[in-house]
């Protein structure tokens, strides 16, 4: 379990001083070459690293965040988002929809993109995560360019999460409760995923015993919850 204590010990290894230099390298490049990018958050941990890394660099930087009808009731999100707006932070909110778990809202990234003008984004895919998000960052590249011309901006791509567990505790930056309940491996989302039947059991359960009147509103929302409990 990557606890607080963990990432006190990392955080004053040369081996994370030397992971951090590195992102803040990428996130230079990035603002080099996209200086109107926004950061795509999710205010889970990685999102929260890569927020205020990026706003050390250019401090009015804007972040986005997609909230779903279920992202309160999974999360304490709303806490979350309250105390970086309290330290000055610039959130916008795109709220989507959809009728049941397994609708796709397959312009979702476009949408957010278009709430106001920018050329690009930071997102705080990291490597250590799954063989997707290596094989993407290895053949793309941290700084990448798409072919409609917005660039994807990748400041986390090789940081560990004890890492982000360092950072975090380093610099006391508002997270989710169930990091200090779960642990930092712990990964969120701030809606029921679509397209994993085993994610989605997972995290269906873990609501149901951390907090099951939250589960009761989310069934309300989407009957079909209850097939995974």
């Amino acid at each position: 379990m990557i606890t607080r204590d963990v990432g006190r010990l990392r955080s004053k290894m040369a081996g994370y001083r030397k992971a951090i230099d590195r992102a803040k390298g990428i996130i230079h490049d990035g603002l080099e070459k996209c200086p109107d990018a926004f950061v795509a958050c999710s205010f889970g941990k990685d999102s929260s690293v890569l927020l205020d890394l990026v706003r050390r660099e250019k401090p009015d930087i804007e972040a986005r965040f997609v909230r779903w009808d279920e992202s309160a009731l999974l999360y304490d999100f709303d806490r979350v988002i309250g105390e970086w707006e309290d330290r000055g932070f610039d959130i916008t909110q795109i709220h989507l929809q959809r009728d049941s778990l397994d609708d796709k809202v397959a312009d979702r990234w476009e949408r957010m993109a278009k709430a106001r003008p920018a050329g690009g984004s930071f997102v705080g895919l990291r490597a250590q995560e799954s063989k997707g998000r290596r094989i993407t960052l290895a053949a793309n590249g941290t700084v990448y360019k798409s072919v409609k011309g917005f660039w994807r901006i990748c400041p986390l791509a090789w940081l560990q999460t004890e890492d982000i567990a360092a950072y975090i505790y380093e610099h006391d930056l508002p997270t989710l409760s169930v990091y200090d309940e779960e642990g930092f491996q712990e990964r969120t989302a701030s809606r029921v995923p679509r397209n994993d039947y085993m994610i989605r059991q997972e995290m269906l359960n873990k609501l149901a015993a951390r907090d099951p009147i939250a589960f009761s509103r989310l069934e309300r929302i989407y009957p079909e919850v209850s097939e995974y409990v």
